[in-house]
């Protein structure tokens, strides 16, 4: 079976500034022959991630079921969707707004349940995002990717000392350098290929200056000037759908207390897998990771 994906975009014109959002939709070539009802599946980035974070999961899950559709989208401000000039609106009014208009957009505004997975700040996306009366009956499925409604500000801090700042690159081993050491979380430090990947997912190459840069604005950072520990309960607490929470068992966004404290929560009533020598995100590379999610839609 061939897995096919394309990229596409919309417009937002319906936000303080009109802006492009690009996505990767992933698909099976036998789609238009089936007679199934096809089942959607969006998956969110992390803070400096895009689209590509999730090559692997969407192969693995057309894989599973060929009438599957997997979208994936870039943020505002990176891959390959609009920087925004206002670095105030990298905010999560605007991102849960997009993520909201990329649903309505594919799926229409009656269309059936969804799948959906968000990657720490994806995964903040749609906690906000599926309470509320539109989409709290809609997402069928939810998965956290090390994330939960409370993050506490000691990690937060971490991120924002290296958030922001415009890094440059001689080369491709000099940003997997950088990589390893910005993301050893990810747990996938004895496989030089999956870093490869990242790399070349999450660079891309300046033809001014010769050199290979982030593939992100570096403005994004902007509204991490004040940082705040995240308790987002009130909206939690709405949420309807069945839900996965993952953890690396080294992670500080998500720490073993405020895990096992949203896993013992009776509504919603979550369950939860740890992975071992994996801190902050489970890169969603590696089988184990892969298979758990396949079980869990499937149950």
């Amino acid at each position: 079976m061939s897995i096919l994906n394309e990229r596409k975009s919309i417009i937002l014109n319906n936000t303080k500034v009109p802006h492009k959002i690009s996505y990767i939709v992933w698909y099976s070539e036998k789609i238009k022959k089936t007679i199934c009802a096809v089942e959607y599946f969006f998956c969110v980035h992390r803070l400096t991630g895009n689209a590509r974070d999730f090559d692997r999961l969407a192969a693995a899950l057309i894989n599973d079921s060929h009438n599957r559709i997997v979208i994936c989208p870039d943020m505002a401000g990176r891959g390959d969707s609009d920087y925004l000039e206002d670095p105030k609106d990298y905010n999560y009014f605007t991102y849960i707004y997009d993520v909201g208009e990329i649903i309505r957009t594919t799926l229409g505004c009656t269309s059936p349940q969804f799948n959906y997975l968000g990657t720490s700040m994806g995964g903040l996306i749609g906690i906000m995002l599926f309470s509320t009366d539109e989409f709290k009956d809609r997402v069928r499925n939810f998965i956290l990717n090390d994330i939960s409604p409370k993050v506490p500000k000691a990690p937060l801090q971490l991120i924002a000392d290296y958030l922001g700042k415009d890094e440059r690159f001689k080369d491709k081993q000099d940003a997997i350098e950088y990589f390893k050491r910005i993301h050893s979380g990810f747990g996938i430090l004895s496989n030089d290929k999956y870093w490869s990947e990242l790399t070349d997912n999450c660079t891309t190459y300046d033809p001014n200056t010769c050199e290979f840069r982030l593939h992100y604005d570096p403005k994004i950072g902007f509204n991490f000037s004040e940082i705040k520990e995240v308790d987002l309960m009130e909206y939690y607490k709405l949420i309807k759908c069945n839900i996965l929470i993952l953890r690396g068992k080294n992670s500080e966004i998500l720490p073993k207390d405020i895990y096992d404290e949203v896993l013992s929560y009776p509504t919603p009533k979550a369950i939860g897998v740890e992975f071992d020598n994996v801190g902050h995100a489970p890169s969603l590379v590696v089988d184990d990771q892969l298979e758990t999610i396949l079980k869990f839609i499937k149950n």
